[in-house]
């Protein structure tokens, strides 16, 4: 019987890299895919720096959603709806990791010796606009994510991963 805490408590950690793991490689991909958009956009030559930040960054909201799924962000309402579940939460999550950047803006900018205004206006000019599309933008590319993890919890952990990488009989 002593091993069964030990048991739990692999098992926990097990869980929560996991998800770790799953929330880093899904950000890597979005935040990897919006360092190139800018920098074809922006700055052609500037592609493997941006890409590294982007790694960088993934790594650090990863860790922020944990964090935030710790705490229980968007479960706050119970909904007879899934879909509404996935909504809630991609805009609670989006509205966390919004307020992270711009926090982390904030501190970055105060090394560099930027005040608040300066600090904001490296995040993509610092309008109020420009602060909402990120929002939106985080908003929508988190509602699938999140309605694979709610689909997975539904079902019963892992058996939607199962039911998407088991090979298919022939019709």
């Amino acid at each position: 019987m002593v091993d069964a805490p030990h048991a739990s408590l692999k098992s926990k950690v097990v869980h929560e890299a996991e998800k770790f793991f799953a929330y880093f490689i899904y950000l890597w991909i979005l935040f990897g895919l919006f360092s190139l958009h800018k920098a074809i956009i922006f700055q052609p030559g500037h592609l493997v720096p941006r890409l590294g930040f982007a790694c960088f960054n993934a790594l650090i909201m990863a860790k922020v959603m944990l964090l935030a799924d710790d705490f229980r962000v968007g479960e706050r309402f119970h909904f007879d709806r899934l879909i509404f579940s996935i909504l809630f939460k991609a805009a609670a999550f989006s509205f966390v990791m919004v307020v992270f950047d711009l926090v982390e803006e904030i501190v970055l900018g105060h090394f560099h010796g930027k005040d608040v205004a300066e600090s904001l206006a490296d995040l993509g000019g610092g309008s109020l606009t420009v602060i909402i599309s990120i929002g939106v933008i985080m908003f929508f590319v988190l509602i699938p994510f999140f309605a694979f993890t709610e689909l997975d919890r539904v079902t019963g952990r892992d058996k939607l991963v199962r039911v998407l990488l088991t090979r298919r009989p022939n019709a």
